[in-house]
């Protein structure tokens, strides 16, 4: 069975609402969309492939794409549901996303990342005083999210 079929019949043991589960099943379906792009394929039938997918440093990447994003908070619940599922399944040790969340908080503050989005901030107040249409700063910021995103899952690769 595969981890969705058996996530929602998790969930129908705890008893949750069916518009619960569907929003959880949606949202975890867009978790492993998200795994398509990662640079080591992802097998969902090994064991080390979970421990992979579902790894901190998976999830932290994961939690950096969804951030700006107006539903992270839906599907970071959503992936927390998940994990407990595959910690009761024994698919797991640890809760990864907890690691993950620790890890961010502690070095958001010297982070890399955070000088990059006030890079970002910076390219985008130039390109307003330049009077560039809205639009157009929308379309390079996005671009430019999207290349930075490009460059961390090929630092998975290292």
């Amino acid at each position: 069975m595969g981890y969705l079929p058996a996530f929602k019949l998790w969930l129908i043991t705890k008893k949750y609402s069916s518009a619960t589960i569907r929003n959880y099943l949606v949202d975890i379906s867009k978790f492993f969309d998200y795994l398509r792009y990662l640079p080591q394929p992802v097998s969902f039938n090994s064991p080390a492939d979970t421990n992979y997918f579902l790894s901190p440093r998976v999830i932290a990447l994961y939690l950096k794409k969804i951030s700006p994003n107006p539903n992270s908070a839906r599907y970071l619940s959503s992936l927390n549901r998940f994990c407990l599922f595959a910690i009761d399944q024994h698919l797991i040790s640890v809760n990864p996303l907890k690691i993950a969340r620790k890890k961010l908080r502690s070095s958001s503050n010297n982070s890399p990342l955070s000088d990059i989005d006030n890079l970002i901030n910076i390219y985008q107040k130039y390109l307003s005083k330049q009077k560039t249409a809205p639009a157009t700063i929308k379309n390079y910021i996005n671009d430019l999210k999207q290349y930075i995103s490009w460059l961390e899952h090929q630092s998975l690769e290292t």
